[in-house]
């Protein structure tokens, strides 16, 4: 009985602590999901050079880069992480962000990251 109970206190003890885990990792603010440009302009223009694209299955591209370089994103509370996949090798930066209508404004940025501080990107 007691074996028995122990299994299913750790049970439900290692499901509480997966979906923690799964909700936080899966942090996704729906506000900065879309396309965001350096500038009016090039929003207005909707090219994809200068184009910072978060989409909403965590995917964070930034215009055309090339092949084989993975990102993704996790933004919640003010607070941005981007981890970069390259050969292998994944280095994460953070950033925290403010969104005002359709601008994004980045501060206190990591090296790590390729969001620039101090940059105001806007949303078409």
């Amino acid at each position: 009985m007691k074996k028995g109970l122990l299994f299913v206190a750790m049970l439900v003890f290692i499901l509480a602590l997966s979906f923690t885990v799964t909700s936080c990792k899966d942090a996704i603010d729906p506000e900065i999901v879309g396309k965001w440009y350096l500038s009016q302009a090039l929003a207005d223009a909707e090219g994809d050079e200068f184009l910072y694209e978060f989409k909403a299955d965590g995917k964070f591209l930034i215009g055309s880069m090339g092949e084989g370089i993975s990102m993704t994103y996790t933004a919640d509370k003010g607070v941005i992480t981007i981890t970069t996949t390259f050969q292998g090798e994944s280095v994460s930066g953070t950033a925290e962000y403010t969104i005002n209508g359709t601008s994004l404004k980045i501060s206190k940025s990591e090296t790590k990251c390729p969001l620039v501080d101090g940059t105001v990107y806007k949303k078409k």
